[in-house]
């Protein structure tokens, strides 16, 4: 089961920049210190083999897993080759330095033995190699834990998709839980959460031989701020579960118990999974004590929590419109449409529905109004060039080549595109601007640049072309005389 918010969208008034710094660091931790982990590891495993440290020391590490509970990995590393063996017994001491104090006293290191001294110089040496390895220093473990640690393995991941899945849900949480609550009251509600979320899962393996890593922790106490702050303000979520997914409005207060109560079942019912479930459990509920009393405070940001529920409250037009669509009743698309760009007048996808709800009555202002706007309205998200390009053929092609743009608009179109490297798109807007009477001193400016460019690539029919209309219309211009002058 998968439920994520998907409420807001970001811009840059309301832009989460403690979130972006929180994704930078965890991003440039594991790309940059963690990534040198497999190889000082594999190093280190290699030279404990080579020096014999691994025959000499197995029984005593054998011994020391026993010791902390853990027959299972004593008996599997009595049961593997060599080099498995080695890089097993390398992975255990990176996290359990104790064992080198351990070692240190029993009868290898004794000064009567005579190879005391050449077992100590190769014991510095592969301690000096395991110190290489980044993570395990820095993890939280459960049975030595320790107050840096705490915050240290809230930025670390046990792999990329690890990393990509926590950073994905921050995203996603931050821009809604950062907006509500204001940058430093969202970091300290992310940095408290995730020390809160490791005590719970030291607490529940207290003793236990193992350690715990990821912002996950963190995270989901984002999870229980964002239900609470918002409330029983309604938010839109995406949910899947099995084959069925979809989005809906509820509100955010009923995502409390549906996430925790999805946590604690998987802790339950999945003890060998390897997740840290009960810190996710442990995370959820801290951040819902934390922003409970950040509320109670009034600490949190009511203008925004009051305008996007303002926003929220509104009817969703979007899905009744796309079905008039595709139902082809475009006399419903027109009505719905109508209704849906007054709601969001500066969303591409709103006017994109209401062009497809005027396509059938192109000799409407609405149809060249939606046209307009898509075109140089200055809607979010942009489009691409090429997406322009094709809108503006349709465009052409349902008014019979007749747009109702202006000359402003149409300059402002063609220059965007031919700065984009779009020539051959940029040329039917030029033959507009220059076939409507006098052609103005920008139109007649950007035919000749377009004929230039076209010269430099050989396309001398096209650079004739433009020359042609040009003289047609705009003979005694400067612009004519001198393109005239170059191909003749």
């Amino acid at each position: 089961m998968l439920i994520i918010p998907l409420h807001r969208k970001p811009t840059l008034a309301n832009f989460p920049w403690v979130t972006a710094l929180l994704i930078a660091v965890n991003v440039l931790v594991y790309i940059g210190p963690q990534a040198r982990d497999e190889r000082a590891l594999a190093e280190a495993a290699d030279f404990y083999r080579r020096s014999g440290l691994l025959e000499l020391e197995l029984d005593a590490l054998r011994e020391h897993l026993l010791s902390r509970e853990r027959p299972d990995l004593a008996t599997t590393l009595q049961s593997l080759p060599p080099p498995a063996q080695a890089q097993l017994a390398v992975q255990v001491q990176a996290i359990d330095p104790t064992f080198a104090t351990r070692i240190s006293r029993t009868p290898l290191h004794d000064r009567d033995n005579p190879r005391a001294t050449s077992v100590r110089v190769q014991r510095a040496e592969f301690e000096r190699r395991l110190l290489r390895a980044f993570t395990p220093r820095h993890v939280l473990l459960f049975h030595e834990p320790s107050a840096p640690r705490y915050f240290s393995s809230m930025f670390l991941h046990g792999s990329g998709g690890h990393l990509i899945g926590n950073m994905v849900m921050l995203a996603l949480l931050g821009l809604m839980t950062e907006a509500a609550l204001g940058p430093w009251l969202f970091l300290g509600v992310y940095l408290l959460g995730g020390l809160c979320a490791g005590t719970v899962s030291v607490v529940r393996h207290l003793g236990d031989f193992g350690s715990l890593l990821g912002a996950s922790g963190a995270i989901a106490a984002l999870m229980g701020a964002c239900c609470v702050v918002w409330g029983m303000r309604r938010i839109r979520v995406f949910y899947w579960f099995f084959v069925i997914f979809d989005s809906v409005r509820v509100p955010a207060l009923l995502l409390l118990p549906v996430w925790l109560g999805w946590e604690l079942y998987q802790m339950v019912s999945l003890p060998e999974a390897k997740v840290a479930f009960d810190a996710h459990a442990g995370g959820i509920v801290a951040g819902a004590l934390v922003a409970a009393t950040i509320r109670k405070l009034g600490w949190e940001r009511r203008e925004v929590l009051d305008e996007s529920h303002e926003t929220s409250a509104l009817p969703d037009l979007y899905g009744p419109t796309r079905a008039a669509l595709g139902r082809l009743e475009f006399a419903r698309a027109h009505q719905l449409s109508t209704r849906l760009v007054e709601q969001h007048p500066t969303e591409r996808e709103a006017w994109l529905l209401r062009l497809r709800a005027c396509r059938d009555r192109p000799q409407e202002t609405a149809y060249h109004e939606a046209a307009r706007r898509l075109l140089v309205g200055g809607l979010q998200p942009s489009a691409k060039l090429d997406d322009d390009i094709a809108l503006f053929e349709e465009y052409l092609n349902a008014t019979g080549h007749r747009p109702r743009l202006s000359t402003e608009d149409l300059l402002a179109v063609g220059s965007r595109w031919f700065g984009g490297g779009r020539r051959h798109a940029a040329a039917p807007i030029v033959h507009v601007l220059l076939n409507t009477g006098e052609p103005r001193e920008a139109a007649r400016r950007l035919a000749l640049r377009l004929a230039l460019s076209a010269l430099e690539d050989g396309d001398i029919e096209a650079a004739r072309d433009l020359c042609q209309r040009l003289h047609a219309n705009s003979a005694d211009s400067e612009e004519a005389r001198k393109l005239q002058r170059l191909l003749s």
